[in-house]
């Protein structure tokens, strides 16, 4: 099992919350957590409700990265509730499994205040201890600059564009961003 030992952080305007793995028994605040967030205009790439992932298709995925040792949840709980998560999933073939896909969630009350930084370090810290992880990569529709900023500030350079990618309403797109961020280790 992939995990972090939980730890308690203060945020810069103050607000407490404990960082920690997530478990299988998570996956419902995971789910809420998710479909808020989607409902939010040009936030995510998913932009409807029947895009959105099933409570059994999170609750596998959630279980999924429970048990595999180089996949992570991190949670950030805020007196019992999941107020954001980043997560690492890296590819299972050879080849592949030296990177994969961070997605992040911050409940929209919780934003600007340095929460989504915070689940990056965590995240940055346990990869450090995972050798065969070099690089962390993601995706973010461009409209998303709040998180762009965030993502360039912590050291992610943009890697690919799939222009229009993203369809919000009849004639109207967002291009999708891709952008990746190597370890500081040795590449060979």
């Amino acid at each position: 099992m992939s995990s972090i030992d939980a730890y308690k952080c203060i945020l810069p305007g103050g607000r407490e919350v404990l960082i920690r793995s997530g478990i299988c028994a998570d996956a419902d605040r995971v789910f809420v957590l998710v479909r808020a967030s989607v409902l939010e205009e040009q936030v995510h790439d998913l932009n409807t409700l029947e895009d959105l992932p099933t409570r059994e298709h999170e609750r596998k995925w959630v279980e999924m990265l429970e048990q595999a040792p180089e996949k992570v949840l991190l949670l950030a709980e805020s007196q019992g509730d999941v107020v954001g998560f980043i997560s690492f999933n890296n590819g299972h073939l050879k080849r592949l499994a030296h990177q994969g896909e961070i997605s992040i969630s911050v409940k929209q009350e919780w934003r600007d205040q340095g929460l989504g930084r915070q689940l990056f370090l965590a995240l940055f810290a346990w990869a450090e201890k995972h050798p065969r992880i070099e690089k962390l990569s993601l995706q973010v529709v461009a409209t998303n600059m709040r998180a762009i900023h965030l993502y360039q500030a912590l050291g992610f350079v943009e890697e690919g564009r799939l222009q229009r990618q993203v369809k919000i309403a009849e004639g109207q797109y967002i291009d999708l961003v891709f952008m990746g961020k190597w370890l500081n280790r040795d590449i060979k």
